[in-house]
Parts: C-alpha cells; structure tokens; sequence
C-alpha cells in the first residue's frame, strides 16, 4: 500500500462519533461516496473477537501452533539464535572487565593470556555456532511465507461455492492480504517478534544479574552529605524502585498504545478506504480493461477514487505513526533518564573507591545492554500485541466454515450411462436475497437426452443447472440421482459427472494444454483434437505445439491474445476434454449474434455425440436439437414437451418467444448486422 501514499493530499481527515468524518474540500465527497459503499461492502471491523490479553493470546498461540505444524524445527532454532544474539555482547563485556582488572592489578601474564585465549575461543565458538544456526533456521524460516500463502490458497479451494460467493468471505479475504500478507503480519514476522522477545527478556535478565553486586557494594566509613547517602544501602534502594516504576510505565504506555493502534486499524472508514483503493487499482493493472479506461477517458476518474482513498487511508497511517512516535518517544526518554542514573550511580562509586576500572566498565556495558533490551523487549511486545489483531482476522478467515456436507456414497457407474435426475418440489433463493430464484420446481430427465431449458433472463435457468451441479444446494426440496439424494453422494465423484460451460466461463493465463486439460499433465495430441472438434482447427494447424503456448500476456510474454469467440471455443474444448457423461452449456454463446450460436449449437450438438446435453439460453437456436424442451419464467417451470408441441399452444410463452426470434433462424435470411 506504500504507493498510495505519495497520491495522498495533504489536507487531513479525522474520525469523528460513529461514521462522521471531519475534513475538507474533496474529502467530503469521498466520505459520502464511502457510506454509500457500506451498504454494499460489510465491514470486517465487525467481526465478533473477544478482547484483551486473553483473545490475544489465544490468536498468538493459533500462531505458534501453525508455524510448529509447518516447520516444527523453526521454533527451537529461532530460541536458539535469540539466547546466543543475547549473551554474546555480555562475554565481551564481562571478559573485559576481567583483563582491565588484571592490567591493574597483579598484572599475571600467565592469567592474562588465559583470559585472552578464552575471549578470543568463546567469540570463534560462538560466531561459527551463530553463523550455524542462521543458516539452519533461514532453512526453515523462508518457506514460511509460501506455506501461509499456501494455506489461504487451499482454503479458498476447500470452500464451498456459497461461501466463496459470499461477500463478507471476499471482504474477509481482502483483509487478510492486505494486513497480514502485503503489511509484512506474517507467520514469519511472529517468528522474529518472539525471538526479540526472548533475546531482549534475556538480555535483561542477564544485565540485571550483572549489574546485583552494584546496589549491594560494602559501605564507605567516614563519608558525610551526599556522599554517605549515596554510598549508603537506601540510594540502592531509590535506584530500583525508579527502575521497577519506570518498567511499570513502560508497560501501561504499551498496552495504551495498542489498544489506541487495535481501534484505528479497525476503524470501519479506514478498513473500506483500504478496500476501495485496491479495487480501484485493479482498474489500472489490468490491461484488458485499459481499452474502457482510456477510450472513455476514465483515467482521472479512478485517479481520484484511488487519490481520495489513499487520502483517508494516509491519515490513518499519520495517525497510527504519531501515535507510536509519541508514545516510542516517552518511552525513550524513560529510558535513558533511568540509564543516566544507573550510570551517575555507577560514576559515584567509582569516585568513592567502591569500585575498580573494570567494574566500572562491567556495569556501565551491562547498563548499556539492559537499556537496549528492555527497549527491544517493549517494542516487540507492543507489535506482538497489534499484531495478534491481525491474526485475528486471518484465523477468522481459515475457520470460515466449508459449508454444505459431504457425502460419502459412491457413484456407481451405469450400464449404458442410465441415469435418472429428478427435482421434487425444489425452491431456492440466493442467501441475504428474500425472493426465491426458483420456486417449487419438479422435473425429471435421463441419460442419452436433450433438454433445452429456455427463458428470458432472470428467469432461472442458471440457478437450476447450479443446483443440478451442487455449487448450491435448495432450501426446499430434494433433487434425486437414480432415486438418491445427490447431497449422499460423494462430492468429488458427483461434480465429475458434468461439463459445464458457464456464460461467464474463465480461461487462466497458463498454456493452452493446462487451460482445456485443467491439469498440468495432460495429452497434447487430446488437447489438440479437443480444440480442432471446437472449432480451433486453423489455429492449431497455424501453431507448432498450440497446447505449450500460454493465453495472454499477464504472466508471459509469448501469451497468446484470443478473441471473445475463439476464447469460447476453449472453454468448449475443455468441456469435451472432461468427456463427462453430461455436458451443459450455460450460455456461453450469449454474446454471438443469433446465426452464429445457432452454427455453434449445430456442431456442438455432433460433437458431444451420445452424451447427455442440456442447452440453457434466453435465445430459442438450440430447441431444434433437443428432445425435450422446459420453459421458465419468474423461477418456475411453465412448459415442458418438444418443439412442436410447445409451438402448437399459441397462448403458451414458448410460442411467443420463438416468434419473437424466429426471423433470425429463417433460412437466406441474413441477421441484422449488430449495432
């Protein structure tokens, strides 16, 4: 989201109560334009989290148990590295002390040399076996990311197809790539946040223990003043208790900013202006709406939606980096007032004689490390926290359940391909939409027929075949295989039974063999027969190896740009590639004029030979074909029978439709050239 930010104007916005927003010039159109979107756009900042340590605690341990799921090694390498990152500062300092008191003390060449040799060993030792375990745990900490990438990738396919329509799913989805995946809240990130966490606790932990002997030196005779007081057990006293108050601040300064960084990143304005600019960004990169964008001069309009959005989400994140800079600043300069005057006790003692050159040097440097881990330990902390909000969003997303029950019944193959499908009494209507799309519908075909399902749009003949697949399954009503509930049967082997080309079908940017075999091993010499049956035959003749070629340009540079109706004509091919027992064209020839989907039809119809085939369009070319013929309209079934018997009742829709179309099926008659 970084490349926003330069779009961003400078004028500000600030939230105010409940979904005002108080800003200037164009902002305001913007905020309108957002609380027009909510409406449309469910907001993931209503998610039903339970707060505090203990919700965190709970999305950080999901956290660790998946990384020890994926990587189980990862974790005891990165405790590994963290306790040696801290410890290896404290053999210096504590080695030096050592040789300085040696230097001028006794000055023991002999001792000397040992303290030497053991410095210079324990530094090797330690660098190799640090050098070593950042390899091993690089080994185990890179895949990471791709694992987690992975795993919401899997999720998305596992998903039932009424959750992945869902849009509170696509909204949670975009969520999560947009703080956990492109803000860098990933597996890893928790990873390093737990090994500074380890490495600044024992840094503390060990500087404390070097710096105990300070506040407990032997007292000083005959020392008045402020001398006596600061040689005496009590100035010890009031040293650690300004220590332990200032970890004490430290800490509620911490939890204040997270709960205040928790609440705008889960702003609702905040959350849908992040939304609003991808979206309106996809405008952009993808070339093949870059036709519209540029012939309807759509470019300074979605530079300014992306432009105003950028500008909600740049004051957010002004907000989110003052906030942590004020408190990141406070925190600082307790710091270093505390480090001042451990470091103005230490000098005291030494101009009382308590202490020796090296000891000086030994808890000014053990100072210097318990400053620096303590710092280290809050700041990790504090992003452990916020960060647990995002896992927050990221398990909610991977727990999203699948949806309908699979079955576990086995297809069993028929003699003759005889299958029966029957809907009784079948009534449907989309989630969050009241009116049903299809209403008490009963029906039965078989094996080896044509069926045309014919009506105008919105009629319901897309939410049959959906149901008929089991993309959805009906609220009311059963539909039967062979006298069975189809939600008994298994649901892999149920779905292999069809070839569906939907109206709004999709061909992917990878080789033309992986697009019709939907795999990456198929048979090249299938592939091409597929396409040429398709109606392919001078573009594979045209092409040396048509199957290893990719289609468009979005991954690769030798794609293939294909045309509307060649790119129909793939997505036909892959249908008979399936070689499934049935095969259902969804209108996938809607945007062809009338003569040209009828040719299509006609040779389809060849194609397919005796398979099954049900014909779903608005447009009446493909009834000449079929057996048996049903008419929707508003979600019910108001006519059944073949072409001739539906033509002989003149009051019924089907007649009135087919003389609506019938100049276009005529033959010598040319159809209207379109518009």
């Amino acid at each position: 989201m970084e490349r926003f930010w330069r779009w961003a104007p400078t004028r500000s916005c600030s939230p105010l109560m409940g979904n005002t927003v108080k800003c200037s010039g164009s902002k305001a159109s913007t905020i309108r334009m957002i609380l027009r979107w909510k409406g449309r756009w469910s907001t993931v900042s209503k998610r039903r989290h339970k707060k505090g340590f203990q919700a965190e605690a709970q999305m950080l341990r999901k956290g660790f148990k998946l990384i020890f799921e994926l990587r189980p090694r990862l974790f005891p390498l990165g405790v590994c590295m963290a306790v040696l990152r801290a410890l290896t500062p404290f053999i210096n300092i504590f080695m030096t002390a050592q040789i300085l008191n040696e230097l001028l003390g006794a000055r023991n060449l002999q001792t000397l040399t040992v303290y030497v040799l053991v410095t210079v060993l324990l530094n090797w030792f330690l660098g190799l076996a640090s050098e070593r375990l950042v390899h091993s745990r690089n080994e185990q900490m890179i895949p990471i990311w791709v694992m987690q990438t992975h795993l919401l990738s899997k999720k998305l396919m596992d998903m039932d197809y009424p959750n992945l329509e869902d849009p509170h799913t696509h909204q949670l989805e975009q969520s999560v790539y947009a703080r956990c995946m492109y803000m860098g809240r990933t597996l890893w990130s928790l990873q390093e946040q737990v090994e500074n966490m380890i490495s600044g606790l024992i840094t503390v932990v060990v500087s404390v223990g070097m710096t105990a002997s300070l506040f407990f030196s032997p007292a000083v005779e005959g020392l008045t003043g402020f001398r006596a007081f600061a040689a005496s057990p009590w100035f010890s006293i009031l040293l650690v208790g300004l220590i332990l108050l200032s970890v004490f601040l430290s800490m509620r300064m911490n939890i204040k900013k997270n709960e205040k960084i928790i609440k705008l990143v889960e702003d609702e304005d905040f959350n849908l202006a992040d939304r609003l600019s991808w979206h309106y960004q996809s405008y952009l990169e993808d070339y093949k709406s870059g036709k519209d964008v540029r012939l309807y001069n759509q470019g300074g309009l979605i530079m300014g939606k992306i432009w105003q959005s950028a500008g909600l989400l740049s004051a957010g994140m002004n907000r989110e980096g003052n906030l942590t800079g004020r408190y990141n600043s406070l925190q600082a300069a307790l710091s270093t007032l505390v480090g001042g005057l451990v470091y103005l006790f230490v000098a005291l003692k030494a101009l009382l004689g308590v202490l020796s050159i090296g000891s000086v040097v030994q808890y000014t440097g053990s100072i210097t490390q318990f400053v620096s881990g303590f710092t280290l330990l809050m700041t990790n902390f504090s992003q452990l926290r916020s960060m647990a909000a995002d896992f927050g969003v990221f398990f909610e997303f991977m727990e999203l359940p699948d949806g309908q029950a699979k079955g576990t019944l086995p297809i069993e193959k028929q003699e003759g391909g005889e299958y029966v499908f029957e809907l009784r009494n079948v009534s449907f209507a989309y989630p969050g939409v009241e009116e049903y799309a299809l209403k008490d519908v009963s029906m039965k075909f078989r094996a080896g027929e044509r069926l045309a399902v014919v009506g105008l749009n919105g009629s319901g003949k897309t939410t049959l075949i959906k149901l008929l697949c089991r993309l959805y399954d009906p609220q009311q009503g059963e539909i039967l295989l062979n006298g069975v509930d189809i939600r008994e049967y298994d649901y892999t082997q149920y779905q292999a039974l069809f070839s569906v080309v939907f109206q709004d079908y999709k061909l992917f940017s990878l080789p033309v063999g992986e697009n019709v075999a939907a795999s990456m091993e198929y048979e090249e010499e299938k592939v091409e027969a597929c396409l040429k049956e398709a109606g392919l035959e001078e573009w594979v003749q045209k092409q040396d190896h048509i199957s290893r070629l990719p289609l468009y340009k979005d991954c690769f540079d030798n794609g293939i740009e294909i045309s509307g109706g060649e790119a129909q004509k793939v997505a036909i091919a892959r249908a008979l590639y399936k070689d499934a027992p049935f095969v259902i064209l969804d209108e996938p020839t809607a945007a062809l004029d009338p003569v040209s989907e009828s040719e299509i039809y006609a040779r389809f119809d060849t194609m397919i030979h005796n398979k099954s085939a049900i014909y779903i369009s608005h447009r009446l070319s493909s009834c000449r074909f079929c057996d048996d013929i049903a008419v929707f309209d508003q979600g019910r079934l108001i006519q059944r029978g073949n072409h001739e018997e539906l033509l002989a009742d003149t009051n019924g829709r089907y007649y009135e439709l087919w003389n609506a179309q019938a100049q276009y099926y005529q033959k010598n008659k040319k159809a209207p050239e379109p518009a």
